[in-house]
């Protein structure tokens, strides 16, 4: 058997799809990140499943992912790019995860940050939703 980082390096450079805007996965598809400021870019941090998807109430109006992480550790994603992770290597990285999808079902509720409570999958955006704010960002242009 593999190590998490030898599945973690062979997962990095497989012909993974990227999935751009309203290109959802499926309930408990495993997925790799792109890389997130401040974690480590490793098999524990940057790989997943999806449980749940907010529309448009990330920062910047991106969708929110709910991603059940091998330590099992619940993490939101938001403003983040996702990749299918290929079948074949996706079967193993789901072995070495728990809980597994099958143990959450796609009508289990989750709660994030401030006590926000959603059943289902696939959420839309309503005039109810809370969203999450946008940190301000500036962008400096330097013409030489």
């Amino acid at each position: 058997m593999t190590t998490n980082n030898e599945l973690f390096e062979q997962i990095k450079s497989a012909e993974n799809e990227y999935m751009g805007h309203a290109i959802y996965p499926s309930y408990g598809e495993v997925v790799i990140s792109g890389k997130i400021q401040g974690k480590p870019h490793d098999f524990d941090h940057t790989i997943g499943y999806v449980v749940q998807i907010r529309k448009g109430r990330g920062q910047f109006g991106s969708d929110q992912y709910l991603v059940r992480h091998p330590t099992g550790v619940l993490a939101t994603h938001e403003n983040q790019s996702f990749w299918r992770v290929d079948a074949e290597l996706a079967v193993d990285a789901l072995s070495r995860f728990s809980p597994q999808p099958k143990d959450e079902g796609g009508d289990t509720e989750y709660t994030v940050a401030e006590g926000y409570p959603e059943t289902g999958y696939i959420i839309n955006l309503t005039d109810n939703s809370p969203i999450n704010h946008s940190p301000a960002f500036g962008i400096t242009m330097q013409k030489t």
